[in-house]
């Protein structure tokens, strides 16, 4: 299984956006290969800003090249791949 990891590309043509060079292969984590489960459109998370103090809760939307959720064949561990993002102390950007 292969699949582009921006949503707005067609298999076999580079990706608009120019994330990826085209269909980039299934991720293998483990002997099994990971099914592909749905495309992020966002996420919420809770953090704490400082340690110690109140956790807040914070909404992120994707922009530009989502990531993909994908699950493991038994359905009970979930990963994200790809997109075009990046985990600061700050939080979830891009």
């Amino acid at each position: 299984m292969s699949f582009c990891r921006c949503s707005s590309s067609r298999p076999g043509r580079k990706c608009p956006c120019g994330c990826a060079s085209g269909p980039q292969p299934s991720v293998r984590l483990r002997q099994r290969p990971l099914v592909e489960f749905a495309q992020l459109r966002g996420l919420i998370y809770r953090k704490r800003l400082v340690p110690g103090g109140r956790p807040r809760t914070f909404i992120h939307f994707f922009q530009g090249c989502r990531p993909r959720l994908v699950r493991d064949p038994s359905g009970r561990r979930l990963y994200i791949l790809g997109g075009n993002y990046r985990i600061t102390p700050r939080g979830i950007e891009g």
